[in-house]
């Protein structure tokens, strides 16, 4: 339910309504707008969106790795704000969106500026994080073995459902899933309905997760 398909998002700011949507309330509310919001002019609007997201880099730990996360995150949200202002001033209709080719320009973009943002995120420190964009910018190298042709149809098979299959709220749209019903996209791939089918699909999930019952994964925000 936090979370309503973020990596469709065609901009940084629908990604933030979208991701972790508790959190982004909470730093909305008790942030950014005590600081200003919007309401004082552009420049003001800015700073007030780096200082909010360079503190919710902080909300995820004391290290400067996630302080970087959220300073890009500033920095993306500013220069998203920017775009919007000088597409709205000057009336450049054409590049608002609305085509197939606009809108996965600027999915694309989101997506690989947000994952660009998860390595300082994940790595453990600046040099981790270094080594891991040399390899992704210099070290790039073609000859695949079988473990990461296993990988890379993993990653392609993620994006797949992540840009192309209904979310669960989308699934079970008929039947009110969340309280704010108004958040979701309708979306008739997929939906769940009481039968036979969906039945044996479900069945099928069951015994795949009592099966992996003894792996033991932590949830990942127990380390915020």
């Amino acid at each position: 339910m936090n979370f309503m398909s973020p990596y469709k998002s065609k901009s940084i700011v629908e990604f933030w309504r979208c991701w972790h949507i508790t959190l982004s309330r909470f730093l909305k509310d008790y942030l950014y707008v005590p600081l200003g919001g919007n309401k004082k002019g552009k420049a003001k609007r800015y700073r007030n969106l780096m200082v909010t997201m360079l503190l919710g880099g902080l909300w995820h730990g004391a290290d400067w790795t996630f302080v970087v996360w959220g300073g890009l995150h500033g920095i993306y949200l500013v220069i998203n704000h920017f775009w919007r202002w000088i597409v709205k001033k000057w009336k450049i209709t054409w590049v608002q969106g609305e085509s197939l080719f606009f809108k996965w320009v600027y999915l694309l973009i989101t997506f690989f500026s947000v994952t660009f943002a998860w390595i300082f995120f994940r790595a453990n420190n600046f040099h981790d994080a270094k080594l891991i964009i040399i390899n992704l910018f210099e070290n790039y190298n073609v000859n695949f073995t079988s473990h990461d042709r296993r990988w890379l149809l993993i990653i392609a098979f993620l994006l797949i459902v992540s840009w192309f299959f209904p979310n669960t709220q989308q699934i079970l749209s008929n039947f009110e899933p969340i309280l704010e019903t108004g958040r979701i996209i309708e979306n008739k791939i997929l939906k769940w309905f009481p039968n036979v089918l969906w039945a044996v699909v479900l069945s099928i999930m069951a015994i795949v997760v009592v099966i992996n019952l003894g792996h033991n994964t932590a949830f990942i925000y127990f380390d915020f």
